[in-house]
């Protein structure tokens, strides 16, 4: 009900600008085009917020500014390319707090669920991933992550090294203090415990035990003690450096963040801010990069955007597995 008390308040306002009858219906219609493409909801990740840039006379010209969406969100390139052969696995982990009754809403990870929405529509449009290849999981749960994980471990066991897979995952990750070891934490399993989530080296183990066309990762989340502005574990003191993993295979990951730092959220474009520039690399180019290309613009665009915006630091990393170091650079999203 709230969402439709806002958009209700949205055409009100928007009447009130309007000289004649024929403009505001113009910009109605516009409206209810873009909730369609949208496919808004009632959840927080989805509403955003109107951009009027300019409202002056009475032509529908007048409103080729207007977007309920960001940028990223919208003219999504279309590739006439088709890879069977290519899978993805995409996580969006937001909604902390309905699962953990001693979780705050605070902690939530805001545009999570935007965030896997959002790139599950670039591997289908442009990265050419048929739409059965991809599983697409909403704040997922310590079994639905295994599972899924697992299945993918096991098509590239059967597939004879021609699987290629794309996994994306945004959401929190937490260190272990002790060992330092970096964690991706589900929705249903406490930040106070986290060696009772998914241990990223054994991801990345799991991925490599068998031959692919490439394994390539993308992880929007932190893994020092706090997440998109907010700390997860409650008065954690220190934030920890992770232990960098060595990676065995033909895989290439990019992450979010480094060291200590956080993964900080891009409020005003509604994604993580490492997920905007992901996929603005990807919208820019048509998908027509080498990877050398898109570390190049992460990690010019992430750390200055970050301190612009957020007054934070923040610096991608990438990992590259033994058996990718000699061609990672050349590899391409669209061959």
């Amino acid at each position: 009900m709230r969402f439709f008390y806002e958009v209700g308040r949205y055409f009100i306002f928007l009447r009130s600008l309007f000289i004649n009858r024929e403009s505001f219906y113009t910009y109605y219609k516009l409206v209810l085009e873009e909730l369609k493409v949208a496919n808004i909801s009632n959840d927080k990740s989805s509403i955003t917020k109107l951009n009027i840039q300019t409202v002056n006379d009475q032509t529908a010209s007048n409103f080729t500014n207007f977007s309920l969406l960001p940028d990223v969100d919208k003219d999504i390139p279309q590739s006439n390319t088709n890879f069977p052969n290519r899978f993805a696995l995409i996580i969006g982990n937001e909604d902390y707090s309905s699962f953990q009754t001693s979780v705050s809403k605070e902690v939530n990870v805001d545009f999570a669920k935007n965030d896997a929405k959002i790139f599950k529509v670039y591997c289908e449009k442009t990265l050419g991933i048929p739409t059965d290849n991809i599983t697409l999981l909403y704040n997922a749960t310590y079994g639905n992550m295994m599972q899924s994980i697992d299945k993918m471990k096991k098509l590239l066991k059967v597939s004879e090294g021609k699987m290629e897979l794309f996994f994306f995952y945004a959401g929190h990750g937490l260190p272990d203090e002790a060992s330092k070891e970096a964690y991706l934490i589900p929705v249903d399993i406490s930040g106070s415990n986290i060696k009772n989530g998914i241990k990223l080296q054994d991801i990345y183990n799991s991925f490599s035990e068998n031959e692919s066309a490439g394994i390539t990762m993308f992880i929007d989340a932190c893994f020092s003690g706090g997440a998109r502005n907010k700390e997860y574990v409650a008065n954690r003191g220190v934030k920890v450096v992770p232990r960098s993993d060595f990676l065995n295979g033909n895989i290439v990951s990019f992450t979010a963040s480094s060291g200590n730092q956080t993964s900080s959220s891009y409020s005003d474009k509604k994604h993580g801010l490492f997920t905007y520039f992901l996929l603005k690399a990807i919208q820019e180019t048509k998908g027509d990069l080498t990877y050398k290309k898109l570390w190049d613009y992460l990690k010019s665009k992430v750390p200055f955007e970050s301190l612009k915006v957020n007054n934070k630091e923040q610096e991608p990393q990438i990992n590259i597995g033994d058996k990718a170091k000699l061609n990672w650079e050349n590899r391409k999203f669209i061959n």
